[in-house]
């Protein structure tokens, strides 16, 4: 689920990236890795926050809030060090988020997708 969710992201959002705005193909084919290391980091924070020692089914409102708010934390921090070292650059299309200037888009992606991903496989379970 994670993985899906985080791919369709990344091609998406790839075109507020200097280095991967290219065509939708091209995009596609350039996020597949980023979207695995996202659906790595995904199952890393549903760790973190507890995802071992809880049933999905009790993965109540505070530990998805929580969930939602380390993966924003770890995003900044990555979003910070990633800028600074020129591991990636925005363009135009990328809104920066006021006083800290990393990217939005990547910051709401690993608050609302990893959340996301816990609902619904909690949801479409065999």
């Amino acid at each position: 689920m994670a993985f899906v969710l985080n791919w369709v992201w990344e091609a998406t959002h790839a075109v507020a990236f200097v280095e991967s705005s290219g065509t939708l193909a091209f995009r596609v084919w350039h996020c597949l890795p980023m979207a695995v290391t996202d659906a790595g980091w995904t199952v890393a924070l549903w760790l973190v926050v507890g995802g071992l020692s809880a049933s999905p089914r009790r993965f109540g409102v505070w530990r998805l809030a929580a969930l939602g708010c380390v993966g924003a934390l770890t995003a900044v921090a990555l979003e910070l060090i990633a800028v600074a070292t020129g591991r990636w650059t925005y363009n135009d299309l990328m809104p920066l988020m006021p006083v800290i200037g990393v990217g939005l888009w990547p910051v709401l992606q690993m608050s609302v997708l990893p959340v996301l991903s816990v609902r619904l496989s909690d949801w479409w379970k065999p």
